[in-house]
């Protein structure tokens, strides 16, 4: 029977022992005010040492509620009344449970070191896009030109040809052909940056002749 009350009082003992030891480990590494581990703020803002001695040293709170007690109520300003409600009522929700400011402030830098990603991923697109348009632009280019080049050859080829054939209708009707109709009528098509003129040959009295077209741009 003795050593059974001995076993109670060793194990009561470790008991108490590892209580304490757990209230040591959460004074020394959990902030008394806002309960949060003390590895968050090693690892996100200044250390676990200097937030509780500047951000939420616990004897500036007890101060606070202090002269709260000693300073006459209808002299509160707005806070202190809303504080000073809460603490007769026993209500600690005034307190900053799990919510630190430094802690905030880091969230915000991530944050913003998102946005700034994103802008420069978005000035980078625009930048490619451009740069492919530019590209797109000159394809264009360079094709209109030489789509034109070759519709110019191609006419050319066909007013050379029908101003062959307007000799040949002359000569046929024994109708002299002047030289300066012919000419023209060679270089019938062509085409300029303002307009495209086409001449087309008509039969009348006097022989077949040209017809000058000029069409808008």
């Amino acid at each position: 029977s003795l050593n059974i009350v001995f076993g109670i009082i060793v194990d009561t003992f470790a008991e108490l022992r590892a209580e304490r030891q757990k209230i040591e480990d959460d004074i020394r590494n959990t902030c008394f005010i806002c309960s949060i581990a003390s590895s968050e703020f090693d690892r996100h803002a200044s250390g676990f040492d200097h937030h509780i001695k500047y951000d939420h040293n616990m004897w500036m709170y007890i101060f606070f509620v202090h002269h709260l007690r000693k300073k006459p109520e209808d002299e509160y300003t707005g806070q202190e009344s809303h504080v000073w409600e809460k603490i007769k009522r026993a209500d600690l929700s005034w307190f900053p449970m799990n919510k630190a400011m430094c802690l905030q402030k880091t969230g915000d830098d991530e944050g913003d070191n998102l946005l700034e990603k994103m802008r420069r991923e978005t000035v980078e697109m625009l930048r490619f896009l451009e740069e492919r348009l530019t590209d797109v632009q000159l394809g264009m280019t360079k094709d209109v030109s030489e789509l034109t080049t070759s519709l110019t050859g191609a006419l050319s080829a066909q007013g050379a040809e029908l101003a062959t054939q307007i000799r040949e209708i002359n000569t046929h009707l024994g109708i002299p052909t002047q030289a300066s109709q012919t000419n023209q009528l060679s270089n019938a098509f062509h085409g300029s940056s303002d307009s495209m003129m086409f001449q087309s040959a008509v039969v009348g009295p006097g022989g077949v002749g040209l017809l000058r077209t000029s069409l808008p741009p």
